[in-house]
């Protein structure tokens, strides 16, 4: 069976282990790929969490979603228009057709491109060369002269017809390759303006999501970025989105901080609302500009150095002081200011939580670059702990978690101050002892394993990381599992709350499923739909695993390769075809449920995609039963008879899957289980490994029969069914070969 191999980089693998490393025994068992927002309205009887964010320009959000369009110009090569008469017909080949009028383009792009002669359909021909290799995309023309199709090496890549949308296609380049491209305009709206772009730069969101693979819960089914309903974004001083969690919430609507990563975490955690708050401001410093009141007055190297609302920042003793427009901790007041002003106004500014109220669930620091100059760097330490003090003072939270990030510019060479400023960040954590009423509710992650060098980020500016977002969100992710640390949550368990929710959907995706069938059934002679499961490829094995929602190719005209196909009538959203309570929905499931037959995965070169999904589908099927003197047969009418079952869906539960080889699997959660990501042909779930002959890890299933009932079953409540290898005499596959054993409910035998 084909697989998607997803490998994350060194860094992100670094990530994983440093959460494994600083995380307790009760909260490893956070999946290091979170799974997609469920959408679950979230809790509405306990105090929205408020989380405080804080720094310079890091924590504002440097990381960059996209490399950003620019005009056209110096790629356009030897530009010429040519203008055929009349109006632009679809059937017209205007390769083979007689211009009346040519023009070369002195100026193509750019602000002032060379205007175009008017009197008939308008077509550009030249060549295209880039400076850098990379996949590109083009939005061509502007407004009206925006109506064309633009052609590179004869490959489409650019259409927008008038009242439609624009269609885009990319196009890989290689550094000065010359490749000929063609525009023909519909309209007579026609000029040589455009826009172009690179959509692999490294480092960028766009290529770390979308083309890396890597956080998959950033994005939906539809490669549009996801949304928290259940996160809410503040930003203060700068970064001042106010919107529900997203990207686009750093210094402007093309960045991203570490807030993304870390509200997905806690919104994943928490069953009632969170907010975050951000204050942060570029180019700060702790010893100076974010000094907390009560900070006294030192002397380094001859010089005194300002206390909180001293000005300037530094002078010599006798000798004129410089004026300044700016006083130690300024930029404190303000940060503190800028977040009573939310707090103290929490009804007006989240209406919809006004009867929730809110409570303080930590601080999240992450600054210090500014910082490293020896005086300031040889307070550091000193000023971050009266910093913890004062700002849980400050909100009267005398011990709320208190998580820090390094600073980690240059990774692992660092040195000089700003190293000494990193080994103050760290010594203040409480599990290093020095400062005993910080154990347990202060925590320092180290970043020094996120840094990313310039080559592979969109932009060579190492005190902002480089712009590179994965670094962000890396950080993002490490501040968010040392919160989770600090809480004392037991990751990643859900509440009894959210758990419940996610049962409640579930039953009613199987009753939904059992309703389907029956109508299917009401529509066509009592008879239930074919198993796409009994579908698989020419001269190979003909019956697969119950979880099929797309076999391998049509046995005939009227027998189809898809569920879909059959239910798609009465089933709309592909959504309820997927268990609530498995890790993350495969990435393609509204898409392959709309497509149904014609369901072909961009992923792979497959002429046609099979598909698994989380739950088991049993009409028309037939299962070999482990110790049993008879097959379970699946229901083939409504009527049952015959020693069919009554069972028609349940839960994913089994052992040695291709994907969890010697483990137990499901779709539901269980002790000890991890994530088993989706591959381009299945559905991910929850696997923990284990020799076959160990007990079953208790899990609460759910299962839906003829009659329309959903009922509940223990996992030791199942018998043992295995997939059948030779349809024609019953012969299972053997152990330790094909897709395993799948435990189906005890009731469904009777």
């Amino acid at each position: 069976m084909t697989t998607r191999n997803q490998t994350r980089t060194v860094l992100a693998l670094a990530a994983v282990v440093m959460a494994i490393l600083v995380l307790p025994a009760a909260a490893r068992e956070m999946p290091a790929e979170l799974p997609d927002p469920d959408g679950i309205a979230p809790e509405t009887s306990k105090p929205v969490k408020v989380y405080i964010l804080a720094g310079q320009s890091n924590m504002v959000g440097i990381g960059q979603i996209s490399g950003g369009s620019s005009r056209w110009g110096k790629q356009f090569l030897d530009p010429v228009v040519s203008i055929y008469p009349g109006e632009y017909s679809p059937t017209a080949d205007y390769d083979k057709m007689a211009p009346i009028e040519t023009k070369k383009l002195p100026a193509f792009g750019g602000v002032k491109p060379t205007p175009f002669p008017g009197g008939g359909t308008a077509v550009v021909r030249g060549f295209i060369k880039m400076e850098t290799t990379g996949v590109y995309k083009f939005n061509a023309g502007y407004a009206n002269s925006s109506y064309n199709i633009m052609e590179v090496d004869g490959v489409e890549v650019y259409r927008k017809e008038v009242g439609k949308e624009a269609v885009h296609a990319e196009f890989k380049f290689s550094a000065g390759k010359k490749h000929p491209f063609k525009i023909t305009f519909l309209t007579k709206a026609a000029n040589g303006l455009g826009w172009v772009w690179r959509t692999d730069i490294p480092g960028t969101l766009d290529t770390v999501v979308k083309t890396d693979k890597k956080f998959p819960h950033l994005v939906d089914d539809t490669g549009n970025w996801t949304v928290r309903n259940d996160v809410w974004y503040k930003g203060v001083v700068t970064a001042t989105a106010n919107k529900w969690l997203t990207v686009g919430c750093g210094s402007g609507a093309g960045t991203i901080g570490p807030e993304l990563q870390f509200g997905h975490i806690m919104g994943y955690y928490h069953d009632e609302p969170v907010i975050i708050i951000k204050a942060s401001q570029g180019n700060r410093s702790l010893g100076w500009d974010i000094l907390p009141p009560g900070s006294e007055r030192f002397t380094f190297d001859g010089r005194t150095y300002a206390g909180y609302k001293d000005t300037p920042s530094s002078w010599i003793e006798g000798e004129p002081k410089r004026e300044v427009n700016w006083y130690a901790g300024k930029q404190y007041d303000d940060f503190v200011k800028g977040i009573h002003d939310v707090l103290d106004n929490f009804d007006t500014h989240f209406p919809q939580y006004k009867d929730q109220g809110y409570e303080i669930g930590g601080f999240v620091w992450w600054q210090g670059h500014k910082d490293g100059n020896p005086a300031h760097a040889s307070r550091y330490e000193q000023n971050l702990v009266h910093l913890i003090k004062t700002l849980r003072k400050e909100f009267k939270v005398p011990k709320a978690p208190f998580v820090i990030g390094t600073i980690g510019f240059g990774g692992w060479k660092m040195a000089g101050p700003h190293l000494t400023v990193a080994n103050a960040q760290l010594a203040v954590s409480g599990d290093k002892g020095k400062y005993p009423e910080f154990a347990g509710n202060v925590l320092t992650v180290e970043t020094r394993d996120f840094w990313i060098d310039e080559s592979l980020s969109p932009r060579n500016q190492g005190f902002h990381y480089n712009g590179n977002a994965e670094t962000y969100l890396l950080v993002g992710d490490a501040l968010g599992r040392g919160m989770v640390q600090l809480l004392g949550i037991l990751a990643p368990a859900l509440s009894k709350a959210r758990k419940q929710a996610k049962r409640i959907v579930g039953i009613s995706n199987q009753r939904s499923i059992v309703r389907a069938a029956n109508l299917y059934g009401m529509d066509n002679d009592a008879l239930y739909p074919e198993s796409v499961a009994t579908v698989g490829p020419e001269g190979y094995w003909n019956w697969q695993e119950p979880m099929k929602l797309v076999g391998y190719s049509t046995r005939s005209p009227r027998v189809n390769r898809s569920t879909s196909a059959y239910l798609r009538t009465y089933i709309k959203k592909g959504s309820v075809m997927y268990c609530p309570g498995a890790p993350r929905k495969f990435r393609y499931l509204e898409k392959a449920w709309a497509a149904g037959d014609e369901w072909d995965n961009p992923e792979t070169p497959l002429p046609s995609d099979p598909l698994s999904g989380t739950y088991c589908l049993y009409w028309n099927y037939t299962g070999y039963l482990e110790g049993k003197e008879y097959l379970f047969q699946g229901p083939r009418t409504s009527a049952g008879g015959g020693g069919q079952s009554r069972l028609l869906v349940s839960d994913y539960f089994g052992y040695d899957y291709y994907e969890s080889p010697n483990a137990y699997g499901s779709c539901e959660k269980f002790k000890g289980a991890s994530p088993v990501k989706e591959t381009m042909l299945i559905s991910g779930y929850w696997a923990g490994t284990a020799v076959s002959s160990s007990p079953k890890p208790e899990i609460k299933l759910s299962a839906g029969f003829v009659d329309g009932h959903v009922e509940s079953y223990s996992s030791s409540d199942t018998a043992t069914m295995r997939v059948i290898w030779k349809p024609d005499i019953g012969e299972p596959y053997p152990h330790g070969i094909g897709p395993g054993e799948f435990y189906i409910p005890q009731s469904a035998l009777h």
